[in-house]
């Protein structure tokens, strides 16, 4: 899938004229259940499922990245907050492919920027 193909996901998401708003309160569903520990009941197992695959699949992708890095500058090794600041700039592309502003960083907030 293509960053246009993504941000192109992404804009239907976010738009009041769509009818993924059912998507939405999904995701807010299983957004909710994630922060409320195991006592929580998982409305959708499905998603956290997807979600958890997704999100190893990232991690074993900047892994690989890391490891090809640092085998090519040895004197200059990839961190955590290296990670990080990719995730980041992943993320900022494709907001702002998505037609938005960017993205907006302070302490442990991320915050989507509109136009």
């Amino acid at each position: 899938m293509t960053i246009d193909e993504i941000a192109a996901i992404l804009v239907q998401a976010i738009s009041e004229e769509t009818p993924l708003k059912e998507g939405q309160r999904r995701r807010d569903a299983v957004r909710e259940y994630l922060g409320s520990g195991p006592e929580g009941t998982n409305p959708y197992p499905y998603r956290v499922e997807w979600l958890h695959a997704t999100a190893m699949a990232m991690i074993g992708v900047m892994g690989d990245s890391a490891e090809a890095f640092n085998k090519k500058y040895p004197s200059d090794m990839v961190s955590a907050s290296d990670l990080f600041d990719a995730l980041l700039t992943a993320l900022n592309m494709v907001v702002k492919q998505a037609g938005l502003k960017g993205i907006t960083v302070s302490g442990n907030v991320i915050t989507i920027d509109s136009k």
